[in-house]
């Protein structure tokens, strides 16, 4: 199994398709024929010049001139000229080129995705004589790539665009447990015992700081990291490949991560605001989870959502004497699970592994929603869009985003007895979730009890919106700021 240098992962994006060879070792100068390519005038001996078509912004512009500039240092015969459009407005432009066919504007080297479908239309020149002349040497490419731009058992373009998936770490933290800061010669396994000495985890088993944050939709990293595949064929697949050695190795140590609760697992990342966001954005989380585990009360029967209410279910200890219902059919859920998944154990409605606390009950969704309804569920405690001065709730849909579905939300929301939510106090933009008025579709209509962020408590006595709590390192300058409904201050107040 390989597990190489693991600090910075690159993967293809896009392809680079030449029709002249630019990127090979010195080669040498192409036919008039191959593209805008010219001689000195009056046939004496001077630089040939080429085009180089790309889309970009002037950064990205101002960064391939550079590039350009370093190999016409090395390659003095060369001039290369770049031919830059927006990217809305690239493809337009180079097959209007092509259509034109003056080979003196058709760019000599171009950026191209896919490639063989430009291939395939006869507009591409193949680089296997160029490749075989030069030495150039393709076993420096992930073999996948060089099929991707192949055609017809000829190669016609090189990986180009680079997304670099790069490792960002804490340095106080790392010195805090005194261990040596990540360098471009970890593998996996260095990665590992960092992320298990970084990790801390209390007696009861829960996580109160990962090693890693990583999104779990990047799983595809370790395995083209892993030399494993996905599928047979990108283009044309025909079988799926995650059950090879080489994949299933490398999903596994992944995994491994999560379940032995040194890497965030996705639901909570996701939650956090991705990757960037994990550290503070968990820290901030957890304060919101033991906020409302202390507005529970004990023998209450309390319906948990997902996102930060999740949270919750890891600091519930028996002692607390909370029963959690879970709206899929379970009343006694307990934390989650320290390995394994729902082979092994129950799931919420979030659909993540659960235990099940002694005495835990199972029944059937319509038995569980007549428990909602008829009010037999003390508190829910659910995640938030908006909330307004009226007590009211969206939590559901966005406009013009995918709609997963309402869930139970509506009927939580109007059926239990109290209803809290959780949630950041703005969107990351920095807009307040706490509004005048929802302008998001509603979930239920003055059925809010308690609002907790990382910022602050508001209730509603009254029919009121008040600030009665502020968060721990929170200003009531800061709530004020960062609140654009109106509400009553009573902080302090019994």
């Amino acid at each position: 199994m390989l597990r190489k240098r693991m600090l910075v992962f690159v993967t293809v994006l896009m392809l680079l398709a030449v029709v002249f060879g630019a990127c090979a070792a010195p080669v040498a100068a192409p036919s008039g024929d191959t593209g805008g390519g010219e001689a000195a005038a009056g046939g004496e001996a001077g630089p040939v010049t080429i085009t180089w078509a790309m889309w970009g912004s002037p950064a990205e512009i101002e960064t391939h001139q550079a590039v350009a500039d370093a190999f016409m240092a090395e390659q003095d015969a060369i001039k290369v000229e770049i031919l830059s459009e927006p990217w809305g407005d690239y493809f337009t432009r180079i097959q209007a080129l092509w259509a034109s066919g003056d080979s003196s504007v058709i760019p000599d080297v171009l950026f191209l995705s896919p490639v063989v479908n430009y291939a395939a239309e006869g507009v591409l020149q193949p680089l296997d004589d160029l490749i075989a002349g030069s030495d150039y040497n393709l076993d420096d490419y992930w073999p996948g790539l060089i099929e991707f731009a192949s055609y017809e058992g000829q190669v016609y373009g090189f990986p180009r665009d680079s997304g670099l998936e790069v490792l960002y770490y804490n340095k106080d933290i790392f010195d805090e447990v005194g261990i040596e800061y990540p360098n471009d010669s970890w593998t996996w396994d260095d990665l590992a015992t960092a992320a298990e000495a970084l990790s801390i985890v209390d007696a009861n088993g829960r996580v109160e700081r990962y090693g890693l944050a990583m999104e779990g939709g990047k799983y595809g990293l370790w395995i083209m990291q892993n030399m494993g595949q996905i599928l047979d064929d990108m283009d044309n697949p025909s079988s799926c490949q995650l059950d090879q050695p080489a994949a299933m190795d490398a999903i596994k140590f992944f995994a491994d991560l999560m379940d032995a609760g040194y890497a965030m697992r996705p639901a909570e990342l996701n939650q956090a605001g991705g990757d960037a966001g994990g550290k503070k954005a968990e820290d901030e989380r957890m304060a919101i989870a033991r906020r409302a585990l202390a507005a529970l009360q004990p023998g209450d029967v309390v319906n948990l959502g997902v996102g930060i209410p999740t949270l919750v279910a890891d600091l519930i200890t028996p002692e607390h004497g909370i029963n959690l219902h879970t709206e899929n059919g379970m009343l006694g859920v307990g934390p989650a699970p320290d390995s394994g998944g729902a082979l092994e154990y129950p799931v919420n409605a979030g659909k993540l592994p659960v235990t099940a606390l002694p005495g835990a009950s199972y029944f059937d969704s319509a038995t569980s929603f007549a428990m909602i309804r008829g009010g037999h569920v003390d508190v829910a405690v659910m995640g938030g869009l908006q909330v307004d001065e009226a007590a009211n709730l969206a939590n559901w849909a966005v406009p013009g985003r995918p709609l997963l579905g309402v869930g139970g939300a509506m009927d939580l929301a109007t059926g239990a007895k109290r209803l809290i939510i959780t949630m950041t106090h703005s969107v990351p933009k920095g807009r307040s979730k706490i509004v005048p008025e929802c302008t998001l579709p509603l979930t239920a209509r003055g059925a809010v009890s308690m609002i907790i962020t990382e910022l602050a408590v508001f209730e509603f006595p009254d029919g009121l919106l008040t600030l009665t709590e502020l968060m721990p390192g929170a200003t009531l300058e800061q709530v004020r700021e960062k609140t654009s409904a109106q509400f009553v201050e009573r902080l302090g107040e019994a």
